[in-house]
């Protein structure tokens, strides 16, 4: 699917369910059962910042916090 060497994609939010629905994550996200990776906040449209591919295929989601937003960064290093 993804590796951490992929280059960046935009996904405009009018598309998000589009994307989650080839990820098979859309009835997972409208359920709220997506949490951020760093802070464990449930993940919403409204907070939604990225989107992490994971190794085994499926992904984690990152909240729109500024210390997860940093922590992500600090991990994609």
């Amino acid at each position: 699917m993804f590796t951490k060497d992929d280059h960046i994609k935009a996904v405009y939010s009018s598309d998000i369910d589009a994307f989650l629905a080839r990820l098979d994550a859309l009835e997972q996200f409208n359920q709220g059962k997506f949490v951020c990776k760093y802070c464990e906040q449930v993940i919403t449209r409204n907070n939604l910042y990225a989107i992490i591919p994971t190794p085994n295929k499926t992904v984690d989601m990152c909240c729109n916090k500024p210390d997860c937003v940093l922590s992500l960064s600090e991990e994609a290093k």
